[in-house]
């Protein structure tokens, strides 16, 4: 039996989420999206042999199942997604005479808004790859970008962005440029990562969030004009492009963190994806003496993200404790998407 596992970041993004979804970057004439991956990861354990037919089980924590076709009507919620991928993947074709066995591991908490379904799209269908021995052509990534993209907004049925995946493919700090055609990918000076790790904490708010809900609402609501959500939208592209050009050039932390303020208070004004426990994680936050703080993703719960001087961050990790907001053990990776040896 050959056994790998596949294993993709997850991301935490500094500026732009929401601008990343087709058409809305069209719309506004071009936006930027600005994440990190973290080393948070989403990890698949393949196990395949040569069989008579096709079978394929899926475990992810307490559950599994298996299946010799594809008949999704009583599986467990957290297996129906990879279980729809994996089929979706060989839909074209006839089944392989494989018996599949994939073991689904995940860091990231359920409805973190840190791009796990995402990522663990990445890594499933990096991993189906590897079991066809493909080669990895160059451009490879936009390749699986298109497909996995495709499939999630089959599977969820509202429209998805891209940065997700491609932090998944590419790992890193990057600007991922969208106008025209494919999404330009970008990566800032070396060292800037290891200075954002620094000053970076990740939070987990508790409250469990649906981005794919809450990027259609946005996106419904810029496409029907609604009350202030392209004048938000714009407002949000405009700040997305100044972080760019902060840390393109010499970095001025104080300014990313009044950046990073201004996205929330745009966010949660005009789009109100605010919630109870975020406003109050919020409001302790900038009691403290940080830089600035951000929800991630979509937000409506979900995570976030803090900035604050090297120097008072293990005091500031010590106060979010002490009032029990999860704090996430992560750092940023350069590792994008990648098989590794059992």
């Amino acid at each position: 039996m050959k056994r790998f596992i596949s294993r993709a970041p997850t991301r935490a993004d500094l500026a732009g989420g929401t601008l990343d979804i087709w058409p809305l970057y069209s719309v506004l004439n071009g936006a930027v999206t600005v994440n990190v991956a973290l080393d948070l990861w989403e990890e698949v354990a393949f196990g395949v042999a040569e069989a008579p037919t096709f079978s394929l089980e899926i475990v992810s924590g307490k559950d599994s199942q298996k299946f010799v076709r594809e008949d999704l009507h009583a599986v467990s919620p957290s297996l129906r997604f990879p279980a729809a991928l994996i089929f979706a993947f060989f839909s074209d074709r006839q089944l392989p005479r494989l018996s599949i066995r994939a073991e689904i591991r995940t860091e990231v908490p359920r409805g973190s808004g840190l791009g796990g379904s995402s990522a663990l799209a990445v890594a499933l269908c990096r991993g189906l790859w590897e079991i066809e021995g493909r080669a990895l052509p160059s451009g490879w990534q936009t390749e699986m970008l298109r497909w996995v993209q495709d499939f999630e907004a089959r599977f969820l049925e509202v429209p998805t962005g891209t940065q997700d995946y491609l932090a998944a493919l590419y790992g890193g700090l990057r600007a991922y440029h969208f106008r025209y055609g494919n999404p330009g990918v970008r990566e800032y000076a070396p060292g800037l990562q290891s200075e954002i790790s620094e000053r970076l904490l990740v939070l987990f708010s508790g409250d469990h969030h649906q981005s794919g809900l809450s990027n259609w609402e946005i996106y419904r609501g810029f496409l029907e004009n609604q009350s202030g959500y392209r004048v938000g939208l714009s407002e949000l592209r405009d700040i997305a492009d100044s972080v760019n050009a902060l840390l393109q050039g010499s970095t001025n932390w104080e300014d990313l963190g009044r950046l990073l303020n201004q996205e929330w208070d745009i966010r949660s004004r005009v789009f109100k994806v605010n919630t109870p426990r975020l406003d109050k994680i919020v409001s302790f936050l900038r009691s403290l003496d940080i830089l600035g703080c951000k929800v991630c993703g979509a937000a409506q719960g979900g995570s976030l993200i803090v900035l604050c001087d090297p120097a008072k961050k293990k005091g500031i990790l010590k106060a979010c404790e002490a009032e029990k907001i999860h704090v996430l053990q992560t750092r940023p990776t350069s590792e994008g998407v990648k098989i590794l040896p059992t």
